[in-house]
């Protein structure tokens, strides 16, 4: 009830012995604090109307004290005391400039039951002593300038809910005794008024709105309720664990977000976040938009680090700022790059549109992690180790990386590298798909290349480079490399159709811990290009070819460990070719060699077509069958030639070197416009039969008897020596158009029933025989 104003004789009574305090009051001409106690429910109510007043609300003498600096006057009796044990509920409420101060201890250690306070219409507030509520607090300030804080000595614990609205005032309920055990509510308006609250355990938000920065103290958690709103400038934690924004219903919002915690970090907000400085056991930010991390910034979480933004993350690529965590997961609505101050293990499923991983030490992932970029993935680091098991994928659309160790990418898409910068000390790529390289890509390996694809194309254009110390490959279809510098293939190799271009030499040399060797198997037709090249020569190499085909300035040398064929067109300036099996050239094909031509097969066919074209400056053929080779210009033998049967053919002249060696142990088949073999004191020719074929002179000199074989044999004149016999077969037939010079010992032509031996232009004076035996020639057919 309020009571009628007393005048100033009554104003000035002061009330004593326990009862109801006013202390120091000033004579004021209007009622300015209105006082009212319900004993019912132990609720004190406090109107304050005076401007800039101040409701103190304490303890004296045992009792309730209320002390305004503008009191004039009391609702209560003379008789009415309020104990401090009766108190159960404060009200105080102002018109919109007075202030509350919450002075005396009411903790219930010291015996208080008070259950709310509720302030509002102030300008300030402050908790000067100690406050426990059984229920809620409610605090609302007007105007501009003060605050809600709880002082030097403050400290609040409440049970219930507290709700906090200072609108253009800070709030700063920090100190560390304060406890809230129910809903916290807390709002700023204006600008860059803070929120600072401390809890001496756990602490829950329900909204929390500060037009300026929210810093929270706890020693335990820091958690929100489901559909909470929480937004400020910055957001400033230091808890055991910090959990805002995990329910779907939940608003939070955060310009900055800051956290210190033995624990979880766990943030869902609506909004940008940019990440200050965070120590935590596992962090987890989420966003429809973006994630970034401040200049100077330092993000330390030893566990797991979870970044999942609708648009792009940038964490740790400031040079000043550093990332570490334990393991990594990132989803990216745009473009991740990530920086990582240590080694990096990326885990579970992880997606960007582009992505650039950068760790001071190794980049790998966990077993069961998955990598998705839609375009270019950008890897940096000691060494990288990805897709590495059975269950772990990795895909990009294009890839680029650097390490000065060990790169080895297992991806689930196809491969293709840009940027003119990727280098690796050992490199392991491994896809289904195509291994390929942007018309401007560099490639540098220190040590070995290993390419496992359906297909792989590097180094194709003029623009784009590859360097590696080794490479090896496996393709199911094509394997094509152009290196700008020697290549050297080692350990086992295989594909469908294999293209090698160096700027260098092309080698095998491998050595292993179970001995030398390298294979290669191409199934259809492999091609070398190089200075020199020089393949199946080493111990326990294993070459084997659908068809080959090689171009060098230098020397050329492989041994194929099965049949040779020679497609499209080979060059060399001298080659060495060696087959387990037969050696031909296809129909179109063209082998023209410089030099010498050292060819060894099972058997030799080379040039033996219309289409088809062999040229050398000189060659030498070995083998156990037969050799046909036709010869688009002249053919000279050189070195040690041997086969069952030799057919050989030349456009021009058919001759052999000094000191070469030409042995065929059946026939000896000769064509060209000129035939000179053996006719130096160092060069030998053997065969048991001989065919020849000449516009112009045919003069050979064998080292073995010799039986004239086949139905045309032909010259213009005919110069054959022997130092063994001389004779014809049964159905030879030989037809010399001038004159025929025979040496030998025993001589026998012409002389059966169906053979023919005969000068076409001559008689018997143009025959010259020598014989040290028998001499029996009969001209005539």
């Amino acid at each position: 009830m309020r009571l009628p104003l007393r005048n100033s004789n009554r104003k000035n009574n002061r009330r004593s012995n326990g009862k109801f305090q006013y202390e120091t009051l000033e004579d004021r001409r209007v009622l300015t604090t209105v006082v009212a106690f319900n004993a019912g429910d132990g609720t004190l109510t406090v109107n304050v109307s005076a401007p800039t007043s101040t409701a103190d609300i304490g303890i004296s003498n045992g009792n309730i004290s209320v002390n305004g600096s503008e009191d004039t006057d009391s609702a209560l009796p003379n008789d009415q005391t309020i104990a401090f044990t009766e108190l159960r509920n404060i009200v105080i409420v102002g018109t919109g400039s007075q202030s509350a101060s919450f002075n005396g201890n009411y903790s219930t250690g010291n015996g208080g039951l008070l259950q709310s306070l509720t302030a509002s219409n102030i300008t300030d507030a402050v908790f000067a002593n100690e406050y426990d509520l059984g229920g809620d607090l409610s605090l609302t300030l007007s105007g501009s300038g003060g605050s809600i804080s709880d002082g030097t000595n403050g400290r609040v614990s409440v049970s219930g809910t507290t709700t906090l609205l200072a609108n253009d005032n800070t709030i700063a309920i920090d100190n560390a005794a304060n406890d809230f055990n129910g809903d916290v509510n807390a709002t700023t308006t204006g600008t860059d008024r803070d929120i600072s609250l401390a809890d001496a355990n756990s602490i829950r938000f329900d909204t929390i709105v500060s037009s300026g920065d929210l810093l929270v103290t706890a020693v335990a958690d820091v958690s929100d309720v489901s559909g909470s709103t929480i937004s400020a400038t910055d957001g400033r934690f230091n808890a055991a664990n910090v959990v805002l924004g995990e329910n779907v219903a939940d608003n939070v919002m955060f310009s900055r977000f800051e956290a210190t915690t033995t624990g979880t970090v766990n943030l869902s907000q609506e909004n940008t976040v940019i990440l200050l400085d965070i120590t935590a056991d596992d962090l987890t930010v989420q966003t429809p938009a973006g994630i970034f991390d401040g200049r100077s910034t330092n993000i330390s979480v030893v566990n797991q680090a979870t970044f999942d933004a609708g648009a792009r993350i940038r964490i740790g690529e400031n040079g000043t700022d550093t990332f570490n965590a334990g393991q990594l997961n990132f989803n990216a609505g745009g473009h991740a790059s990530i920086w990582e101050d240590s080694s990096t293990e990326v885990f579970g499923a992880n997606t960007a549109s582009s992505l650039i991983l950068f760790s001071s030490g190794d980049l790998i992932d966990e077993g069961s992690a998955s990598i998705n970029v839609t375009n270019v993935t950008g890897l940096e680091a000691q060494s990288v180790v990805l897709g590495d098991t059975g269950t772990d994928e990795f895909r990009t659309g294009a890839l680029h990386f650097n390490t000065p160790g060990d790169f080895f990418l297992n991806a689930e898409s196809d491969i293709h590298m840009i940027d003119s910068k990727n280098s690796a000390d050992r490199l392991n790529l491994v896809t289904p798909g195509s291994i390929t390289d942007a018309d401007d890509a560099g490639l540098n390996v220190t040590r070995l290349s290993i390419f496992n694809a359906n297909s792989v194309d590097i180094g194709d254009t003029s623009d784009d480079s590859f360097n590696s110390g080794s490479i090896l490959f496996n393709t199911a279809a094509l394997f094509k490399l152009s290196e700008n510098s020697s290549t050297n293939i080692i350990s086992s190799n295989s594909a469908n159709n294999a293209i090698i271009e160096s700027t260098g030499n092309i080698t095998d040399i491998f050595t292993s811990t179970t001995g030398n060797g390298s294979t290669i198997n191409v199934t259809t037709v492999a091609e070398f290009t190089g200075a020199n090249i020089t393949l199946g020569e080493e111990t326990n190499d294993t070459m084997n070819f659908g068809a080959i085909r090689f171009n060098s300035p230098g020397e050329v040398t492989i041994s194929v460990n099965s049949a040779t064929n020679l497609t499209l067109e080979s060059t060399a300036n001298e080659l060495n070719l060696t087959s387990t099996g037969g050696i031909r050239d296809a129909a179109e094909a063209k082998l023209n060699v410089t030099g010498v031509a050292d060819i060894q097969g099972s058997l030799i066919t080379l040039g033996d077509t219309a289409t088809d074209e062999f040229n050398a400056g000189s060659v030498t053929l070995n083998s156990a069958g037969a050799v046909n080779v036709t010869e688009n210009s002249n053919l000279n033998l050189t070195g040690t030639s041997l086969a069952d049967s030799m057919t050989l053919v030349a456009a021009g002249l058919l001759t052999d070197g000094d000191n070469a060696s030409t042995t065929a142990t059946n026939l000896l088949s000769v064509t060209g416009s000129l035939i000179s073999l053996g006719g130096s004191a160092t060069d030998t020719v053997s065969a048991s039969q001989l065919t020849f074929n000449s516009t112009l002179n045919t003069d050979i000199e064998l080292d073995s008897s010799v039986e004239l074989f086949g139905a045309s044999n032909s010259a213009d004149q005919l110069f054959l020596s022997s130092t063994g016999d001389i004779s014809d077969a049964a159905t030879a037939d030989t037809l010399v158009e001038n004159g025929i010079v025979l040496n030998g010992v025993n001589i026998e032509l012409g002389e059966l029933s169906d053979d023919c031996f005969d000068i076409v232009s001559g008689d018997i004076n143009d025959l010259v025989v020598n014989a040290s035996g028998t001499n029996s020639v009969i001209l005539g057919c």
